[in-house]
């Protein structure tokens, strides 16, 4: 609730995300960057929810 009106607080209404999802942990590469494809493709199968 706190993270959704910090959203609406900042962000136009079209900007708000769908779904806000926690994870314990990123998927980061050895130089530690977030591999941002693993997390689409998470998204994308549904999985964790």
């Amino acid at each position: 609730l706190e993270l959704k009106n910090f959203v609406k607080n900042r962000l136009a209404k079209h900007c708000y995300p769908r779904e806000i999802e926690f994870l314990s942990e990123l998927p980061l590469t050895v130089t530690g960057k977030v591999i941002r494809k693993q997390l689409k493709a998470r998204a994308a199968t549904g999985a964790g929810v």
